[in-house]
């Protein structure tokens, strides 16, 4: 079976993370620099060369309400550009407060660089709930 990749997607920052061959359990990958969306969509269709990716999840902030706030759209517009690059299906994970649990857990590890690590952890929250959800 093919991995599953999955992108929490930042401004500055784009966590990475991917689930073992069976789709069972996610592991953060990196943290992506965040240089422009040419610069990531080739670094992402690399990896899904590398590592045979079959689907692409994104997670989707959503306020707590449920609504689709102004970051939400960006991160859609990304995702419409990301699909014209890579011939892969994405979909689109609610990720409402997995960036809190990320950073919650960073500090209680009290690890260095937790910015960073957060968008790599918080990718790994978002693949495990889709991969609870659907495998």
């Amino acid at each position: 079976m093919a991995r599953i990749l999955s992108l929490d997607y930042g401004e500055k920052h784009i966590g990475i993370a991917i689930s073992d061959a069976l789709g069972i359990l996610a592991s953060s990958l990196k943290t992506l620099e965040n240089k422009g969306k040419d610069f990531v969509s080739k670094e992402i269709k690399r990896i899904c060369k590398e590592k045979d990716i079959s689907k692409i999840v994104i997670g989707l902030p959503v306020s707590l309400s449920g609504k689709e706030e102004i970051q939400a759209k960006k991160v859609k517009e990304f995702a419409e550009f990301l699909k014209k690059e890579i011939n892969i299906p994405i979909v689109f994970e609610d990720e409402r407060l997995t960036s809190v649990m990320a950073d919650k857990f960073l500090k209680e590890a009290k690890t260095k660089k937790r910015k960073v690590k957060e968008h790599e952890l918080a990718a790994q929250i978002i693949l495990q709930d889709y991969l609870d959800k659907n495998v």
